[in-house]
């Protein structure tokens, strides 16, 4: 660095006198502090010094606002100076006119005090009002019940407990038994501090409110104002006052913000519903062992592993996908395919051809569509001639005829089961059905079908419908479910209302399946219990208190399908995010482990499957209702609900544990009542009460039938043939032999 001519020696801020260190140089200051210090008296363009030199009047009012407690930042917005302008205005002299401040402002060195950290343990950001320290909290209440309290105005800039305490302290040099306590709230207005003496230790309490501000007195700039204690407890009262209204205001917040968040589940909920799969099965990457930690407790390091042994090499016909099959004892028909005989000439010498023989290339399926056609019962009536010659009485023998289903009606018993099929299987509506036969020329009104299906189902189905009924009754386990059914002409009640078609069906055992629709105008449980007043065992069912009121020779058994669909649910309720790790998750895995079991024991018999659940199934049954005792989730939300239902329906739930035959869920009834509500989706709704009664039987008649592995079609022909012609009301014998498991094999479906 060059020497300057000139030399200095004094700094050119501060005056002091430079080392000579620095005497020969260019720097004509003593130091970087020195400079940065006194850098507004720099003569240089910029905005610092024109505001320094050219408006003192801002500076002046600047730091008047600066002392009456606003921010340095705030300040800058309001005269549109460099924050940092006003921080250099602060530090340069603040320390100036520190005797300035007003009482809020406190000395640089906070004077400790005892029990400080005893309000730091207690100071919560909750809405409780905090105590005054216990620590001989009562004798100082005593001790100061009619001083006088200071409130000091003004803001606190942040400062700490302590420093509030400096201020105390210097009050109480003057008086240290005065007993008085000061008050002082924060910048924000949410909270106060109080602190006094009571030897050997100062008092702190501190009330904090999480929503508003406290009422305080309009501040005095550099004052305080000293108020009875009667008046400050007038003063506090008013505070809690406010502490309860934000209290009610937070509430009501949190509720709010309770029914968004259940608005949001059901918002995800029913999106999944709409666009996402229907399917309760879990993710293949879900397992369960790592939960029970089955890995630890079947694992043993003992048990060699098992030798590799080597395989040869070898090809396998891939089998198709798809197992399609032309039946061999369909009628068939050949297309023979031949030469004209004018072609049947030999190319070579012109000689006539003769059959060699034959070539078969493929096989079709030929769908021939229904087709209608008109039978003409005739009666032959034969005579005597020998009679006739010798003039005498001829008598007259006339043929035997069936009766038909329908008497006076042109309806064969192949035409009411064929429409009985088309609608009950099919799900083919009877408009749909009028139009198709219109397509082939026959004009059938949708109107005379329905009359056809009423008056056979009362006539020659209601008969073998209740003795189903009555083997019902008989058995040991049944499964029963309900769903609704919307009726136009129900006798006091409008169209739009609900009616109920109720689901009743024996269990999975080795005796012939039963399955039973029964039609009632309303879900009230007297209906479930007319019906099985004799029937004594165990019943399934969901979590409906309808079959809870039953006798009590019956046993409800509950379904752990619809306890792991509201988990499922709940799982589907939340955010992708949230999914994995959410309780509901948890309680969705239990249930899967249970499943799981229940699929290794299908193949036992009801005692080895009573056995295993008493080892395996009950202790994760257990561990599943310890869990869920520990929950308590937040009201209005599907893991709530879950955890509900478990809790109320636990006695039932547990009760699949009492007997082999049981099953863990109601599905057995649930698949049983599906093809009903496909079948709904078509044709919305019955006309009558009596059109939903003949419904229920002939669901009853054709449901039957396919768990016996019958031919729906071929079944009902068969009973419309011979029910008119047996006497089944009065004959058991005959009505017996109409029984799904009594009728010929030829009626049995092609599997």
């Amino acid at each position: 660095m060059k020497r300057t001519e000139q030399i200095n020696e004094n700094c050119i801020y501060c005056g002091t006198k430079l080392p000579e260190s620095l005497q020969s140089y260019k720097r004509k200051y003593c130091g970087a502090s020195c400079r940065n210090k006194h850098k507004l008296r720099v003569k240089k363009p910029g905005v610092k010094a024109k505001l320094w030199q050219h408006e003192p009047a801002v500076f002046e009012r600047a730091m008047e606002m600066y002392w009456s407690g606003i921010s340095s930042a705030a300040i800058a917005r309001h005269f549109g100076i460099p924050v940092g302008t006003m921080y250099s205005w602060v530090h340069d002299f603040g320390r100036q006119k520190e005797r300035a401040k007003p009482t809020t402002q406190f000395k640089e060195k906070p004077i400790h005090i005892g029990s400080l950290k005893e309000w730091f343990r207690l100071a919560q950001s909750a809405e409780d009002w905090l105590e005054i320290l216990q620590n001989d909290a009562n004798q100082a209440e005593e001790s100061i019940a009619n001083a006088s309290v200071t409130l000091v105005c003004g803001s606190l800039h942040g400062q700490s407990a302590g420093k509030c305490a400096a201020v105390v302290y210097e009050k109480l040099k003057e008086d240290p038994l005065s007993g008085k306590t000061y008050a002082f709230r924060n910048k924000c207005g949410n909270a106060i501090t109080t602190l006094s003496w009571n030897e050997p230790i100062y008092h702190i309490a501190r009330y904090i409110k999480t929503h508003g501000t406290f009422i305080w007195p309009e501040e005095k700039l550099g004052k305080s104002i000293e108020v009875t204690r009667s008046e400050f407890e007038h003063l506090i009262s008013l505070m809690r006052a406010k502490a309860t209204e934000s209290e009610a205001l937070k509430s009501a917040v949190d509720e709010l913000q309770a029914k968004v968040n259940w608005l949001m589940e059901q918002f995800r909920l029913a999106m999944h519903r709409r666009f996402g799969a229907s399917s309760e099965k879990s993710a293949d990457g879900h397992t369960q062992l790592s939960l029970f930690n089955e890995a630890e407790v079947t694992s043993d390091v003992l048990v060699p592993e098992p030798e590799l042994i080597e395989i040869e090499k070898h090809f396998r016909k891939r089998r198709n996908a798809v197992n399609d099959k032309l039946p061999a004892d369909l009628p068939a028909e050949t297309v023979v395919h031949e030469l004209p005989p004018d072609e049947q000439v030999c190319p070579e010498c012109s000689g006539t051809l003769h059959v060699m023989g034959t070539e078969t290339l493929r096989r079709e399926l030929k769908l021939i569509p229904a087709k209608a056609v008109i039978v003409e019962h005739v009666r032959k009536v034969y005579a005597c001639r020998n009679c006739e010659r010798d003039e005498c009485g001829v008598p007259i023998v006339k043929a035997a005829v069936s009766n038909p289903v329908i008497k006076g009606g042109f309806a064969s018993p192949e035409a009411v089961a064929h429409i009985a099929s088309q609608k009950f299987v099919t799900g083919v509506p009877l408009y749909r059905q009028e139009q198709e036969w219109t397509r082939q020329g026959i004009n059938l009104s949708r109107q005379t079908m329905s009359n056809w299906l009423i008056k056979s189902t009362f006539d020659w189905l209601e008969p073998v419908y209740d003795a189903l009924k009555e083997l019902l009754c008989m058995r040991n386990v049944l499964y029963a479910d309900e769903t609704t059914l919307q009726v136009l002409r129900e006798p006091d009640k409008p169209p739009e209302s609900n009616s109920y078609m109720w689901l009743y069906r024996t269990g999975g055992d080795a005796l012939p399946p039963i399955v039973l629709y029964e039609y009632q105008p309303d879900r009230r449980a007297e209906h479930p219990k007319r019906l099985l007043k004799n029937f004594s065992g165990w019943l399934h069912a969901d979590g409906y208190e309808g079959y809870h009121g039953l006798s009590d020779s019956i046993r409800v058994v509950g379904c752990f399908a619809h306890a792991r669909r509201k988990f499922d649910e709940a799982v589907k309720g939340l955010s992708t995010k949230e999914r994995s790790d959410s309780k509901a998750m948890v309680g969705k895995r239990y249930c899967d482990k249970l499943f799981s079991l229940e699929r290794d024991f299908a193949e036992m018999n009801p005692e080895e499957r009573f056995q295993k659940r008493q080892e395996l199934s009950k202790p994760v049954l257990d561990e599943f209702y310890g869990w869920i005792s520990t929950l308590n989730p937040p009201p209005k939300t599907g893991l709530a609900s879950a955890v509900v239902y478990m809790r109320n329906q636990r006695e039932f739930l547990e009760r699949y544990l009492e007997d082999g035959r049981l099953e863990i869920s109601n599905n057995r009834a649930e698949r049983s009542i599906k093809p009903f509500v496909i079948g709904r989706k078509n044709w919305l709704f019955a006309n009558t009460p009596r059109g939903a009664k003949a419904g229920a039987i002939l669901y009853s008649i054709i449901e039957t039938a396919k768990e016996n592995d019958l031919n729906p079609y071929e079944y009902l022909s068969y009973i419309f043939r011979n029910a008119p012609n047996w006497d089944i009301r009065t004959n058991s014998d005959n009505l017996e032999q109409l029984l799904p498991w009594f009728v010929p094999d030829s009626l049995k479906a092609k599997q």
